[in-house]
């Protein structure tokens, strides 16, 4: 009989109790350091955890991230489920989560600093280690529900996939900017897509492209994704990458490093980007500066916040 699924464990690092792929999100960021680093999320008990597959990348996984039990229970909560049949201890799972898996949060810069400041008032208040685990754990029966909050989209767009695979694109939701959106129109894809009238709020933008640098700065780089359709005119629309968001640790380590594998090996990525397409007008004169001679049209993707995910194709095969 195969083990019952866990669908979310207490992080011993973070202090708090998420799913597998907030766990991912904290790794990639610095913010935690141990894949094992896990145990049971009721009270009382310290069944240890372990996440898997957080410390690869994403193209190198055959499953997505999961928490492996490789401790003992000692809760009873859990020994009765352990006795159930699979099906049985599945649906039991399901009923006892903590996090609600129907919506997802993706934090802003303002809402991330708000509630880092909150935790760190909790964390200066109670010094005790064990005493603030407790009243964690406790949460996850006594106050329900809640939601679970990223700071980056790359769980989302994990999430985003899996959804997409198993027709759950209607159902699951995200907040974003106060406004609660199905994961089908959050999601725009580019490849021919019809740019007549843009979305005034942002989107995650997603599509086939080519990584370049920037012909004015080789420290810069632009990614140009497929052909648009803009009133009659095919059009590439395009991200420019300043070195100077690459200076943020995670950003090294997740950008930098791809950016130039991908610019130097000509290789076809898919690229998915959260902020708003923006439409630029550039009017060229005859040499007398007076008389127009063209006008030109081109599409930009302005990064919100900062944040996009570069996916090798074969990762998404």
């Amino acid at each position: 009989m195969s083990e019952p699924k866990i669908p979310e464990a207490y992080s011993i690092e973070f202090e708090e109790i998420i799913d597998a792929e907030k766990a991912y999100e904290l790794y990639w960021d610095g913010e935690i350091s141990d894949k094992r680093a896990f145990e049971c999320k009721h009270e009382n008990c310290e069944a240890q955890i372990t996440c898997a597959n957080i410390d690869k990348e994403r193209v190198q996984m055959k499953k997505k991230p999961y928490f492996l039990l490789v401790g003992e229970h000692t809760c009873a909560a859990m020994s009765k489920i352990e006795e159930r049949l699979v099906v049985i201890s599945d649906v039991q799972a399901e009923s006892r989560r903590y996090i609600d898996d129907e919506n997802d949060i993706l934090l802003t810069i303002e809402e991330r600093k708000e509630k880092e400041n909150r935790e760190k008032q909790i964390k200066t208040a109670d010094i005790d280690n064990a005493n603030r685990k407790r009243k964690k754990k406790s949460e996850s029966s006594s106050k329900g529900k809640r939601y679970s909050e990223y700071k980056t989209i790359a769980p989302i767009v994990s999430k985003y996939l899996n959804y997409s695979d198993n027709n759950l694109l209607h159902t699951k939701k995200i907040i974003a900017n106060s406004e609660k959106i199905l994961y089908k129109d959050f999601f725009v894809e580019l490849d021919g897509y019809n740019c007549d009238y843009f979305i005034n709020n942002s989107r995650i933008y997603f599509g086939e492209g080519k990584v370049k640098r920037a012909p004015k700065n080789p420290n810069d780089y632009i990614v140009e994704f497929n052909n648009v359709n803009f009133r009659g005119l095919v059009r590439r629309p395009s991200i420019y990458i300043s070195s100077s968001l690459l200076d943020d640790k995670s950003r090294k380590i997740n950008w930098g490093k791809k950016l130039k594998l991908y610019s130097e090996n000509d290789i076809e990525i898919k690229v998915f980007v959260y902020g708003k397409l923006q439409l630029k007008n550039t009017t060229y004169y005859e040499e007398d500066k007076k008389t127009i001679k063209n006008k030109y049209y081109s599409i930009n993707i302005y990064l919100d916040k900062n944040d996009l995910r570069f996916l090798d194709i074969r990762e998404v095969e």
